[in-house]
């Protein structure tokens, strides 16, 4: 159960975190949020979905790994 939680926070609350985290840096300095164009722009709006798409194979890759380990 430790190593499916520790596969959850790298696949998805590690990204999370980062992004938070990134996004309050900027908007403290320059008062904008640094997803904004991402989420504005519609070429950034593919690469968020690219971004999904990739930690959701990211996670299911690490649950096969995981399920080999243990055998």
């Amino acid at each position: 159960a430790l190593a499916r939680f520790s596969a959850l926070a790298l696949a998805f609350g590690l990204p999370a975190f980062f992004l938070v985290l990134v996004n309050l840096f900027t908007l403290l300095g320059s008062g904008e949020l640094w997803s904004t164009p991402m989420l504005a722009d519609p070429l950034g709006q593919k690469a968020l979905g690219l971004i999904v798409v990739l930690e959701v194979l990211g996670w299911f890759w690490l649950q096969q790994v995981l399920e080999a380990l243990e055998g």
